[in-house]
């Protein structure tokens, strides 16, 4: 019962809004479309959605400029599945009033279930700087404009995001694992390091920078017992982990426990089928003699990754030398 009075007053309220012009002011077109709307609102409190969907085309069509009429029509229509319709209304609706979060919040809702989802990332995009912009201090619309930009594969931009997390709270440990682990991807090694020591000061138990932190020593090829003990520790937290168990087995390639290493790999892909792990299988393989299966688990890794060119390298240095034989 307490829905459906939320519902007539949220209803209601849109009313009062759209009728605010002063009377004698009111055209004739825009009372005929105010007319067309209320009578919609009126059939949706009915729940008689056809009906209520076209009294509010009505409106439109008398009144296209109507925001309140285009906001109905495009909640009407995704509710009624009408998709297609309901991105025009919104859109229209945008168009009238560029500055309205919730028009542009609806819209990507819709463009989300038609899994257009570089459109709905680009009304989300301008929400968030929107916020960023009316809340300068609050660090979750840094965080979540920075997770967006990760989703469309815009690294740089998403690390500028997280990157102004640091300036606010030093010790953010989701902002320091990702600008971390990017600049460890980016020629800045050192200063990536520094990062993830930071996450692990700052949270002792946190078992993605603690791997993190483990596996960037193995592959400077330092600190390796402490790279272990850190990876392990995280392995102990989450023991299905095929990040963790990969690491691990790295560190243990790294080491020289090359037997050690391919028990690790072999649960980690088998959870997991990741080209990391197949490159790291093919590195083990070829250690241990067994050029072939070296081969086989490259060629896998490439299959998944084919933008993996350094192991297309290893392929053909390995075959050289078998042609050899």
């Amino acid at each position: 019962m307490l829905r459906h009075a939320l519902r007539w007053s949220v209803a209601l309220a849109a009313v009062v809004g759209f009728v605010s012009v002063p009377a004698g002011r009111v055209r004739a077109d825009t009372a005929k479309s105010i007319a067309h709307y209320i009578m919609g609102v009126s059939y949706e409190f009915q729940n008689e959605a056809d009906a209520a969907l076209s009294e509010y085309q009505k409106a439109i069509q008398v009144d296209p400029s109507s925001f309140a009429a285009q906001m109905r029509l495009g909640i009407i229509s995704s509710q009624m599945g009408h998709s297609f319709l309901a991105i025009k209304a919104f859109t229209a609706a945008i168009e009238i009033e560029p500055g309205d979060l919730q028009a542009r919040y609806l819209l990507a809702l819709v463009y989300s279930s038609v899994k257009d989802f570089d459109r709905a990332a680009q009304q989300y995009e301008t929400i968030l700087k929107t916020f960023t912009t009316i809340e300068p201090q609050n660090i979750e619309f840094y965080i979540y404009l920075g997770d967006l930009y990760y989703s469309q594969g815009k690294m740089e931009l998403g690390i500028a995001q997280f990157e102004k997390v640091l300036v606010l709270q030093p010790k953010n440990t989701e902002a320091l694992l990702q600008v971390g682990a990017f600049y460890l991807d980016h020629q800045k090694h050192s200063e990536g390091i520094g990062l993830l020591k930071r996450c692990v000061e700052a949270d002792p138990g946190h078992g993605d920078c603690l791997n993190a932190l483990g596996y960037a020593y193995a592959e400077d090829n330092i600190q390796l017992d402490d790279a272990k003990d850190m990876i392990a520790k995280a392995l102990a937290m989450e023991p299905e982990n095929a990040a963790f168990l990969d690491s691990l087995g790295w560190v243990y390639f790294k080491q020289g426990k090359f037997e050690d290493a391919l028990v690790l790999l072999r649960k980690a892909v088998a959870k997991e089928e990741d080209p990391a792990i197949y490159d790291h299988m093919g590195d083990v393989y070829e250690k241990l003699g067994q050029s072939d299966k070296a081969l086989e688990m490259w060629h896998k890794a490439l299959a998944i990754d084919e933008t993996m060119t350094v192991l297309k390298a290893k392929i053909i240095r390995v075959q050289s030398v078998l042609k050899k034989k």
